[in-house]
């Protein structure tokens, strides 16, 4: 991937995630607690089906795309096939949720209303979502990415985001919430299959049996990270779905809201991660588990950095965020610290699994998430009756360690070498201090406001960067911030 185009995804991500986050703050302060539990629990509920009906092919296709690089009419063949086959997988869900499962699922959230119908709406989007994951992989294999980029990642989070703002201030309610959603997927959708005819893509004539040889490979594989994907962010919103089930409406709304403001933390990490994957599968097929580890150990470094500083913000400043949404909501230290604790570990060591499914252990990779899995299940079953949404961050905190760890040991075994070092601890714990530092700077005033708290962010950032300038910076890091800020005062 170019450099321009690099920089234009990884600022497509950032921009989705920054838009996320501004719709789900107008969400809280617009619906309250109950209303914006509500929506987490329908969101995490498709994500089930979002991270599954694509059956892995996000993944699987950048991976076979090599195969197809003299033959495009063929490749072209095949993912259109693809493609039809996950859209009807997907309508036949929404078919059976209206029909059955809606009802069932209501059962197990008594507090909300019309929640079959909501679920049949959101899930009708979920169907032109999944096909549009697919298509990432098909723009970034034939060198498009860029266009796809500013209409998946620039346009449609902003667009929903300033519908989501006109709904609330006309004073519109989770029904219309629900509607802005799926109609924004739909007409992102359109945009892309305007996008496809545009783009000419070659489409050659390929023998059923031959087709379907072809397709089950690709499935052979898919199917597997795709089950890996799914179990892995099933850690991710298990604790959503068994909240609202096993506390309350509300208890799931105030802990989603922290979580939103937790997951900024994957943000640099998840954009940085995007060309690992690809770049381990090949450095794997030359047999340099030398450069594998170089690759990891330089990831991890720059997310430790730059995650160490989210975790410490989100953790310490966590507790005023009530300021930003609404005076209904309350956040404590421990929730905010476990969560940070978790989406920081997760940021930092989930790549690793890339080393798993791009060397072809992909059971090995669904077997650790499985057990992981488990483990979580049960800690929230047990912990959520006691601690509510503190019992619930900590379940997720315990099972990610888990993952994590097990997946390290066995990257070592693969390339027989430690991408890991002690060093990558110290950013999380010296940011830490700085936080604390700044916060009791802030208690001086003696006055709650999201002024203050913004006054206290900024001290934050300031000593963060005088932290990574005068420690975790190395030379030529040193040297090309030196460059710059010569650059910019001329």
């Amino acid at each position: 991937m170019l450099f321009r185009e690099a920089l234009i995804v990884s600022g497509g991500f950032m921009t989705q995630q920054v838009a996320v986050f501004l719709t789900n703050i107008i969400l809280a302060r617009g619906l309250g607690p109950d209303g914006f539990g509500e929506l987490a629990i329908l969101k995490n509920l498709s994500t089930i089906i979002l991270l599954i009906t694509p059956l892995g092919l996000d993944l699987a296709l950048l991976k076979h795309a090599s195969l197809y690089r003299d033959r495009p009419g063929e490749l072209g063949t095949i993912t259109a096939t693809l493609r039809a086959a996950v859209m009807l997988t997907n309508i036949l869900i929404v078919v059976s949720t209206y029909l059955y499962f809606g009802d069932i699922l209501q059962n197990f959230y008594p507090d909300t209303k019309n929640f079959a119908y909501h679920c049949t709406i959101t899930l009708l989007g979920i169907s032109f979502a999944a096909d549009l994951q697919i298509t990432a992989a098909i723009y970034r294999i034939s060198g498009r990415i860029t266009a796809y980029t500013y209409i998946v990642y620039y346009a449609q989070p902003t667009i929903r985001m300033l519908f989501t703002f006109a709904l609330i201030q006309a004073d519109f309610g989770v029904d219309a919430i629900i509607w802005n959603i799926t109609l924004t997927a739909f007409s992102t959708f359109l945009t892309i299959v305007w996008l496809d005819k545009r783009a000419n893509f070659t489409y050659a004539a390929i023998p059923l049996v031959d087709l379907w040889k072809k397709i089950s490979k690709i499935l052979s594989e898919s199917v597997w990270m795709a089950l890996s994907i799914a179990v892995y962010q099933m850690m991710r919103f298990a604790d959503v779905i068994l909240l609202g089930a096993l506390a309350s409406v509300a208890a799931t709304g105030q802990y989603t809201a922290a979580s939103s403001v937790a997951q900024i933390i994957s943000i640099y990490p998840l954009a940085l991660s995007q060309a690992l994957g690809p770049r381990i599968a090949d450095l794997y097929q030359l047999g340099d588990m030398e450069m594998i580890a170089a690759e990891l150990r330089r990831y991890v470094r720059l997310a430790s950095i730059l995650g160490g500083y989210l975790f410490a913000g989100v953790a310490v400043f966590g507790v005023d965020l009530d300021l930003l949404f609404g005076s209904e909501f309350r956040f404590s230290l421990t929730l905010t610290t476990l969560l940070a604790a978790g989406w920081y570990l997760s940021a930092t060591l989930a790549p690793f699994g890339y080393v798993l499914s791009m060397t072809g252990r992909h059971r090995i990779e669904l077997a650790i998430l499985l057990l992981g899995a488990v483990v979580l299940l049960a800690f929230l079953i047990l912990l959520i009756p006691l601690y509510s949404e503190v019992g619930a961050a900590l379940s997720v905190l315990i099972s990610f360690a888990l993952v994590n760890t097990v997946r390290c040991i066995y990257v070592l075994r693969v390339i027989r070498q430690s991408p890991l070092l002690l060093a990558h601890l110290l950013p999380p714990l010296f940011f830490l201090s700085a936080a604390f530092l700044c916060q009791t700077v802030g208690n001086y005033f003696e006055v709650r406001s999201f002024l203050i708290l913004l006054l206290e962010c900024l001290l934050y950032t300031l000593c963060a960067a005088v932290i990574y300038f005068g420690i975790f910076a190395t030379e030529a890091e040193k040297q090309k911030v030196l460059l710059r800020l010569r650059t910019g005062s001329q």
